[in-house]
Parts: C-alpha cells; structure tokens; sequence
C-alpha cells in the first residue's frame, strides 16, 4: 500500500482513475469498514484504483469525538488488510478553508482522478464544513 502525504496545492501528485473513500476513520468501525468495502467493491466493477483520503492532523475542535481509538499507524494497518492500494493523508489546514467545489475539483478530481467517491452520511468538507456527503 502506497501511502502519500498531501498538502493543498500540491500539483506533483497525479493518480489514475481512482475509487475514493473519504472520512476521518477514528474507529474503523462496522459503518466505517462497510463504507470501505463498498469502495473495493466498486473499485473492481469499474477497474479502478481503490484509494482512502483521511487526515493525519484535524486539530481537536474540528474533531467532535476528541477520542482517537486507532492512531494512524493502526488505521493503515487495517486500510492495507482491506484492500486499499493507496492512502491519502491530508494536511487538514493546507484543504480546510476550501470551497466545497474546489475541493471536489482540484483535489477530488484533478489530483485524484476520482471516478468514484463515498464518504459516511455525516462526512463534512470544504470551508466551515459546509459541503456534505450529498454534494459529492
């Protein structure tokens, strides 16, 4: 598992058609696995490179749980054993002041190459959280 360190505006990073998981991933949980099952799942219908965006510093007023089960370390463990081939780790202030569709645009879809992208029902992005799991 190849994983990158991201920090917006990164222009050197240019993957290929890719299927992204998105999320923070405190837990790895039941909901969590399940959504990164569906990810590889739909990663093999479509031929796709199957790849998790996570964030290795949300400072800890973004961050409601403020309880960290796994740390990252635990989480690529568990991210590899499921079957993403690339990980994501985002710098949270280089991304957190984006506008929803800019963060879908030059990070989603012209670094990533995302053709596919899942995320929780409660998965927040772009600046003052203000994009949701439904505008993806």
């Amino acid at each position: 598992m190849k994983v990158i360190r991201y920090q917006h505006p990164d222009n050197s990073i240019k993957l290929d058609s890719t299927s992204v998981a998105l999320g923070y991933f405190d837990g790895v949980h039941v909901g969590h696995r399940a959504l990164l099952s569906l990810m590889i799942k739909k990663s093999k219908e479509k031929n796709l490179i199957p790849c998790f965006f996570t964030f290795d510093n949300i400072p800890p007023k973004t961050n409601k749980t403020q309880t960290i089960i796994y740390n990252i370390e635990d989480k690529l463990a568990i991210f590899e054993q499921l079957g993403v081939k690339i990980v994501i780790l985002a710098d949270f202030k280089s991304i957190s002041n984006l506008e929803p569709y800019d963060f879908v645009k030059t990070v989603l879809v012209d670094r990533l190459d995302a053709r596919v992208a899942v995320s929780g029902y409660n998965f927040r992005f772009g600046k003052e959280a203000s994009g949701c799991a439904d505008d993806l």
